[in-house]
């Protein structure tokens, strides 16, 4: 095989050593020097709940924060109107910073803001068709930001040459109230599971060649006209996302890109997080977050997936090696509790973990 390192006893022993970006457990998070007020602007995202992880992340770092949506402030009031009104709030609930999710806070807005606050933004996501040409919203928006945190390090130079003025690579993380180990459904069983929409030539191939030899359970979007398979569900949140990781046996995992350095959706996260035993293709840095066959396993084309698939299969007991190791390696090193920490503590030029924690 391959990749199967670890089938040949290369790695996933007890004795592997953790891989680079492993950098600090909960408890050797630095505490802030103080307790900051943060207003923050995001859409709900009932799906993934990423600005519910994020401020739980921020409140167990001590932090408060004010969650507000601006696109429901200018549902009633309008864009000035809309402005005006958070303008007036930023001055009188007198926040230490301003977070912005993705592009969920325009310039205007912004520019309504106190002069003297500074502005931070998290990306989780890839500017597509083309990570070369993101839309011109978000790097408006990036523009009037004092940190631009990416969790794609190749979109760094693509925004900095945009003009966007400081560009800083965070990952993302699990959370450890939504993400979590789930039940066994029978009628979620399938040798491998799918979770993600048939939005590209990519993972559709794949899907069509694995759903040929094994027993496939797809969830998301297009795949009914795409491929003939109806999903299982057109909509995946957290508890069925664990439920889901339970009853597969494999998760796999395929991106719209597998070319941009240390880009991967949150799936990587979920499954993980959930206890899932993640087949995923490779992407460029992969090994600084994960030994391969120890915390996950990767592939690099449809014929090794499928190969590394029938291997798997056949031996529960590294699955089940593989998603224990994995599941506990981001619950330990990987949460939006170390993110929150990383984008304060990077805000305030100190460091977020102590440094006895990496030797």
């Amino acid at each position: 095989m391959t990749s199967s390192g670890a089938m040949d006893g290369e790695v996933g022993n007890a004795g592997a050593k953790l891989p680079a970006l492993a950098l600090a457990q909960v408890s050797e998070i630095l505490p802030p020097p103080g307790a900051r007020r943060i207003l923050f602007f995001s859409k709900r995202k009932r799906h993934t709940r990423v600005p519910s992880h994020l401020i739980r992340g921020f409140e167990n770092n001590g932090h408060q924060v004010l969650w507000v949506r601006p696109s429901k402030w200018r549902r009633f009031l309008g864009k000035r109107g809309r402005n005006g009104a958070l303008g007036l709030l930023a001055r009188s609930w007198k926040p230490d910073m301003i977070l912005v999710y993705k592009a969920d806070a325009t310039p205007d807005l912004l520019d309504a803001m106190p002069k003297d606050l500074p502005v931070i933004l998290y990306y989780e996501d890839l500017p597509l068709p083309d990570p070369c040409e993101p839309d011109e919203g978000l790097v408006a928006t990036g523009r009037k930001c004092d940190i631009f945190f990416t969790t794609a390090r190749g979109l760094i130079p693509v925004l900095e040459s945009k003009g966007v003025p400081r560009c800083v690579y965070l990952r993302g993380g699990v959370d450890p109230t939504d993400h979590r180990l789930g039940a066994m459904r029978p009628e979620l069983r399938s040798d491998l599971a799918f979770i993600g929409q048939a939005s590209d030539a990519g993972r559709v191939g794949l899907m069509a060649t694995l759903a040929k030899q094994f027993d496939v359970k797809l969830y998301g979007r297009g795949w009914q006209e795409q491929l003939g398979i109806a999903p299982t569900h057109d909509h995946v949140e957290p508890k069925l996302y664990g439920d889901i990781c339970a009853s597969a046996a494999l998760i796999v995992g395929m991106d719209a890109r597998s070319d941009v350095d240390l880009y991967f959706s949150n799936r990587t996260w979920l499954t993980l997080g959930c206890g899932g035993c993640l087949l995923t293709h490779y992407i460029p840095g992969l090994e600084e977050f994960f030994n391969n066959h120890e915390h996950l396993v990767w592939f690099h084309s449809e014929a090794e997936c499928a190969e590394l698939a029938q291997h798997y299969l056949a031996h529960p007991d590294e699955r089940k090696r593989i998603a224990k190791a994995g599941h506990d390696l981001v619950h330990r090193y990987h949460t939006f509790t170390h993110a929150t920490a990383e984008m304060i503590a990077t805000l305030e030029c100190r460091p977020w973990f102590s440094q006895t924690a990496a030797s």
